[in-house]
């Protein structure tokens, strides 16, 4: 690598570069964590820059889809360039040797192919794991023997045979840290109902905007599907932000012709833009007030629609200013992008 390539990656600081681009670290422990600043995460520990085996610094996004890597992927995503733009940044370089970014490049990318295929089959060791666990048929039991539990999803807009439907269960006690705290679990299936993760959604958060939590490391993020049966055939879609409003807004609409997916945080999963950027089929997107910018670049990404509303959706179904008709009146008058 050129000397002075080496140079600026060496004295660069990730740490201060995320502060730059809008987060607000805390040292926690070997690392730092804090909101994402690549999405506008407003979760406090949704963001973390440790060091890696390689003994350069990392960084990962547990909230929304930003993703991972090093100093020269976060500047990447954080400018919206590629390798070379990256470098610019860094070195203040205007013209860096395009050998010498070619080199790179194909290091980087042999680099993450081998990483890739690592996290893929950790991924699936802590599938295999959470099957073989049976926490889903525990969680679903609990529920079932809790009328509390059962209350507290029906506030949250979810009638009993839904509860049932989607197998959304109940844990007494799950470890955050070091405090435990009871949970509403919500398990993500694919199409078929093919179960991709588990999700709890914390009763009692140890930070007021860090609510949600993986079962276990390593199951990734993905999408949730109201109706796993009609996957991604169907041909209307509604996308809207997290898995509890698309259980509200589904069962609302009551509609099978239309598939509500629910995405994690305000970044679309690459796999839902590839799977509805193919065209032949009617979709709206219903994220959160405060996410109209991230809303016209999916519906621009995949020829569909927005739908901005004043309040979150759930909000105002579960407040009663938005009924069936209203919303389903609200989805033809959407605007395509």
């Amino acid at each position: 690598m050129d000397g002075r390539i080496e140079a600026a990656l060496v004295a660069a600081d990730l740490v201060q570069l995320a502060e730059q681009a809008g987060s607000h670290l805390r040292k926690n422990g070997a690392e730092w964590r804090g909101n994402c600043p690549l999405h506008g995460g407003d979760n406090p520990t949704g963001f973390a820059i440790y060091t890696g085996p390689d003994g350069k610094q990392r960084w990962q996004c547990f909230s929304g889809d930003c993703g991972h890597g090093d100093l020269i992927d976060f500047v990447a995503r954080w400018h919206g360039t590629d390798l070379a733009g990256a470098l610019r940044y860094l070195t203040g370089d205007t013209q860096p040797d395009p050998a010498i970014v070619q080199r790179l490049a194909t290091e980087r990318a042999e680099r993450a192919a081998v990483a890739l295929k690592a996290e893929i089959a950790r991924a699936q060791a802590a599938l295999d794991d959470l099957l073989a666990s049976q926490r889903v048929d525990t969680f679903a039991a609990n529920l079932q023997a809790n009328e509390r539990a059962q209350r507290l999803w029906q506030q949250r807009g979810i009638i009993p045979e839904m509860q049932a439907m989607w197998q959304l269960g109940f844990c007494p006690a799950f470890t955050v840290g070091e405090t435990e705290t009871p949970t509403l679990t919500i398990p993500v299936f694919g199409e078929g109902w093919e179960l991709r993760t588990l999700r709890h959604r914390l009763l009692n958060p140890p930070k007021p905007g860090d609510k949600y939590r993986p079962d276990r490391a390593g199951l990734g993020n993905h999408v949730f599907m109201a109706d796993p049966d009609a996957g991604w055939s169907a041909s209307r879609v509604l996308v809207v932000e997290g898995e509890i409003k698309a259980m509200v807004v589904y069962q609302t609409l009551d509609d099978p012709a239309i598939q509500v997916i629910g995405i994690p945080g305000k970044t679309a999963a690459q796999q839902v833009i590839a799977a509805l950027g193919d065209g032949g089929r009617d979709v709206v997107i219903c994220l959160d007030p405060d996410a109209q910018d991230e809303s016209q670049s999916i519906a621009r990404q995949v020829g569909g629609r927005v739908l901005m509303l004043v309040d979150k959706v759930d909000d105002a179904i579960l407040s009663g200013s938005l009924d069936k008709s209203a919303l389903k009146w609200l989805l033809k008058t959407a605007r395509r992008q």
